[in-house]
């Protein structure tokens, strides 16, 4: 599910200029707009302690995690973390996690000039 500490909407299925940073690889920004497009409901059926990004900024820098467990054996484990420009919506910075990688799952990230206010998100693979 989704998850995000303030309330988001997309509409765009495919990355374009507008809606995904060029330094996102394609198949990352397909995908996690394919998640936005599908999930409207905010962390429906997870923990919400569990799956709500925590976001630490210090200048020109943000880090981003989720204090998830990555369990590869269920597997249960946080999928995508990605940042947003609140104002223009425009996915400025996202991650692919694996099972495998380590908890908490962490994006770091440097702040647009342009971004003054970001929106963290999370998609775990399971709820």
């Amino acid at each position: 599910v989704l998850t995000t500490s303030s309330a988001a909407q997309a509409s765009v299925a495919e990355p374009t200029a507008s809606a995904v940073a060029r330094s996102i690889p394609k198949e990352v920004a397909r995908k996690i707009l394919q998640i936005e497009r599908l999930n409207v409901d905010s962390n429906s059926n997870g923990d919400k302690a569990k799956h709500l990004p925590k976001v630490k900024v210090s200048g020109d820098k943000v880090e981003c995690s989720v204090p998830h467990v990555m369990d590869p054996e269920k597997p249960h484990f946080i999928e995508y973390i990605w940042l947003k420009d609140e104002a223009t919506e425009l996915i400025f910075a996202a991650t692919k996690f694996e099972a495998t990688d380590a908890s908490p799952p962490t994006l770091v990230a440097k702040i647009p000039s342009s971004v003054a206010s970001i929106v963290p998100l999370a998609y775990c693979n399971l709820h």
